[in-house]
């Protein structure tokens, strides 16, 4: 079932379990425009997964929940 509220923080919850079932404590992310606002919490949550970034076409003022 597909939620009727989509939240950014999902997407980052998924790119977390993704890496973690790949084995990856580290890695690569890139992403533009939803994907620029995963990136975007991925590097206020979790900077010491991230050995390099690049995010794109993000919105400003994104209004999401942060840890």
């Amino acid at each position: 079932m597909i939620p009727t509220i989509v939240l950014t923080s999902n997407f980052l919850q998924d790119v977390i379990a993704v890496a973690d079932h790949l084995g990856m404590k580290v890695f690569t992310f890139a992403g533009f425009s939803m994907g620029g606002a995963v990136g975007k919490l991925l590097a206020i949550d979790y900077p010491q997964r991230l050995a390099r970034y690049r995010f794109e076409g993000r919105r400003r003022g994104l209004k999401t929940q942060v840890k």
